[in-house]
């Protein structure tokens, strides 16, 4: 759990995505650093308030559970489809190509 301390969670830009990814998933979460006294200050919008920090993280935790679900359906009906996911497929990537892939993207 936060301490108190004298400075504020500050955030470079203040939107669900921000929240869900940055912050937390959990509004439960978000009101316990509330409660705790955690003041919060996004610097791209400082007129952020309570109220709004909590609404995105309210929103932010509606939107992971409907990604949760979507996905969970999806391997549900791929699995029906018999569809075989992950796993070794029997093709293998020389060190030759691999190199060549890489160069092709730019990774050393």
């Amino acid at each position: 759990m936060a301490t108190r301390s004298e400075k504020p969670l500050r955030f470079s830009q203040i939107d669900a995505e921000t929240v869900t990814k940055g912050l937390a998933r959990n509004v439960h979460f978000v009101s316990s650093l509330m409660e705790s006294g955690v003041e919060f200050v996004a610097v791209d919008f400082p007129q952020a308030n309570r109220l709004t920090i909590h609404i995105l993280a309210a929103v932010a935790e509606h939107e992971a559970k409907a990604i949760s679900e979507r996905t969970k359906a999806a391997l549900a009906a791929a699995k029906a489809r018999n569809v075989k996911l992950g796993g070794f497929r029997g093709h293998v990537i020389d060190d030759g190509a691999r190199r060549a892939s890489l160069a092709e993207i730019h990774v050393p």
